[in-house]
């Protein structure tokens, strides 16, 4: 069933929910899981966290925070902050900027929720922070179209929260 997901990546943590289409019209959002169930509920938000690991691909959420102690120098958080800013981020012995770290969230919580759904969604939308202007806007859809992920819609936070009223 086409679903569209909804994404946010958020400072501290990152959440997601899709709304399928029923006949002509779209259901109601509804939170997706991103993690493994904490007691008798689902776990709906990770933290918005990445760790680099051997291959050079990245894990994300509570994989990451694992890691942290062992291995801080390819954890990498605060990101979302850091998007538009000149000088990149060090993640190991590697310069990442930040929208590439934002946009490799993405990838990773519309991977997870395609494996949950045994498809990939119709269309994403991904909620940005509110001071974010067009430059930072088009760095990030940039990141994301360099992963595979070119048709992206970009919605600041108060609006995302207004829609799903």
């Amino acid at each position: 069933m086409p679903y569209v997901l909804g994404i946010h990546v958020g400072a501290t943590a990152t959440s997601a929910a899709i709304a399928r289409r029923e006949g002509s019209r779209w259901s109601a959002a509804v939170p997706v899981p991103l993690g493994g169930a904490a007691g008798p509920s689902p776990v709906l938000s990770v933290p918005t966290v990445l760790c680099r690991v051997q291959d050079g691909s990245f894990v994300a959420g509570e994989a990451a925070r694992r890691q942290e102690l062992a291995y801080h120098e390819w954890v990498v958080r605060d990101f979302t902050k850091r998007v538009g800013d000149d000088l990149p981020m060090l993640v190991g012995s590697e310069f990442v900027p930040a929208q590439r770290l934002v946009a490799t969230m993405v990838e990773w919580v519309a991977d997870v929720v395609a494996n949950r759904q045994g498809h990939p969604p119709e269309h994403i939308a991904v909620a940005h922070d509110a001071a974010w202007g067009p430059h930072r806007i088009l760095l990030v859809q940039q990141a994301l179209a360099q992963l595979g992920l070119g048709d992206v819609t970009m919605v600041p936070e108060p609006l995302a929260v207004a829609l799903d009223d």
